[in-house]
């Protein structure tokens, strides 16, 4: 299934990431069902308040959607506006804006967004990202932080038969990288094998998810301490 994706500027700009022609993204959003100018909207991109979907493909188009105003007007509405598209081979959320002048306003809008292969599926009641902090292994989707005892026991969480996990390598490895937060946040230089990090990490997600309930969403993101991944990155770890 081919369909469009609307991704609105300040969704990318506040803390989306950038993708590429050819890349395939892991997204949140909403059915849409509209039209800009001649492009027929499916979906809206959403990793904020109002998703209930997954939204899996391969971008295979990007088009920047701009438009130039009436700067008298003051007021300005997306609905109303005469949009340029642009292809792009990437997208950022920082397009280049013409500088505006007395006359002319000129306004990024966001991007329309074509995904071939494209797979939706129904979000779970619950999200976990697995994102090591000081005394955190996830956040939820309240942005609470979950940790485990010192036998690997997790908070808040169960299997598929509702029984507690227990993951002594996971709080093992998670807090590998409590010398580096410290390290970052005192401005202490600091290194870090992150391919290596982030491979046994990426494996003891899949196997968690092997486990995990299906009440939850299982997410893996790339910690900012990282400076060698763009910020921020995270992985759909996917129910198979």
């Amino acid at each position: 299934m081919t369909c469009n994706i609307f991704y609105e500027d300040w969704q990318i700009q506040c803390c989306g990431q950038p993708f590429k022609v050819g890349e395939i993204v892991h997204w949140t959003g909403e059915r849409d069902e509209s039209d800009i100018k001649e492009y027929h909207i499916d979906f809206c991109e959403d990793h904020h308040c109002h998703h209930s979907l997954h939204i899996e493909g391969k971008v295979s188009r990007i088009l920047s959607v701009t438009s130039e105003e009436d700067a008298t007007k003051h007021n300005y509405s997306f609905d109303e506006a005469d949009y340029i598209f642009t292809d792009l081979q990437e997208a950022d959320g920082w397009e280049s804006e013409k500088e505006s002048t007395d006359e002319i306003y000129y306004i990024f809008w966001g991007y329309v967004v074509t995904l071939d292969d494209v797979k939706i599926t129904e979000e779970a009641p619950h999200r976990l990202t697995m994102l090591p902090d000081i005394d955190q292994i996830f956040m939820n989707e309240d942005g609470g932080s979950l940790s485990a005892d010192k036998d690997g026991k997790i908070d808040d969480i169960y299997d598929k038969n509702g029984q507690a996990i227990i993951m002594k390598e996971l709080k093992e490895w998670a807090e590998e990288l409590y010398p580096i937060i410290i390290s970052s946040e005192t401005g202490e230089t600091y290194s870090k094998d992150w391919d290596d990090y982030h491979k046994r990490g990426l494996a003891i997600a899949h196997k968690l998810r092997e486990i995990l309930s299906p009440d939850f969403d299982l997410w893996y993101e790339i910690p900012e301490e990282d400076k060698t991944t763009p910020y921020p990155t995270s992985y759909f770890i996917e129910n198979k």
